[in-house]
Parts: C-alpha cells; structure tokens; sequence
C-alpha cells in the first residue's frame, strides 16, 4: 500500500485493507471447510501435499493481510485531525503544567467570586506574636501528654 497523505485517504486504505482481510479469512474458512479440517490448527504438515501447500499459501495471504490492516490503522490514528474544544479559560503562555494551569483557573473563579461580591479578596493576617504562641502551646500541651502516657506504662 502507498503511504496515505491526507486522513480521508488514510479511511480509504483502512477500508481496503480490511475488506483483503475479510476475503482471506472467508477463503480459509471455505478452504477448510472442503477439506473438513478443523479452525485453529496447524496444517503445513499435513500428510496431503496439496493439502498442506495450500493452507500455507491461504495462512501466510491472511498474515499479511492482517499486517496491512494494523499498519493501515496506525496510518489513519496519525493522520486523524485532532477535536478542538472550546475552553473555558484562556490560559496565558506562562502556564503549561496541569498544576500551573489548575491553579490558574482557581485563582480566576475566587477573582470572579470577588468581582460579584464587589470587593477584593482580603487576606487575614495575624499578628506574630498570636501565631508564635499557638504553637508553642500546642507543643506544650503534647509534651505534658507524653509525659502523662509515660507516667502511666510506668505504674
């Protein structure tokens, strides 16, 4: 087969291709039928030369046929056009990762939230004493528990 050069040729070997495939298979299946041997088997070896010389003949047309139409495939799934959908968001050139561009989008619905609301985004800050003494109480309090827990395995 030539090499397809549009996607629209591409269907039209595909398309081909599996009809050779299908005349292959059909002509085996009749072959094997008018010989009464049984689908699945190996008959090159076959005691009747003519017997054995066709089958190889008709296994080796539906090898071939087989391969072309996977080839054909591959040809027609790199040819096919790839689906624009529309988007939501216009991300600018600076995001490309997923995570640049989920961040993106969230910092654009909490804007969009704010912009309703009327108001900007206010950012709470406190004062570094209260954020420096939460901890340190929280650490003191799992400290004293430890000491608690110990005091108890130790009785």
């Amino acid at each position: 087969m030539a090499k397809a050069k549009t996607y629209e040729q591409a269907q039209e070997e595909l398309a081909s291709a599996k009809a050779t495939r299908k005349e292959c298979n059909e002509a085996m299946a009749e072959f094997l039928k008018e010989n009464k041997l049984k689908k699945g088997e190996d008959y090159s070896g076959h005691s009747d030369e003519k017997i054995a010389k066709k089958w190889k003949k008709l296994a080796a047309a539906q090898t071939e046929a087989r391969a072309a139409v996977t080839a054909a495939e591959e040809a027609e799934k790199a040819l096919k056009p790839k689906a624009e959908r529309a988007s939501k968001y216009e991300y600018p050139e600076d995001v490309v990762t997923a995570d640049d561009r989920k961040k993106y989008r969230a910092k654009m619905r909490n804007a969009a939230k704010a912009a309703e609301a009327g108001e900007k985004p206010a950012k709470k800050e406190k004062k570094a004493k209260d954020a420096e003494e939460a901890p340190a109480a929280e650490k003191a309090s799992k400290k004293e528990k430890k000491d608690k827990k110990k005091d108890k395995s130790e009785d």
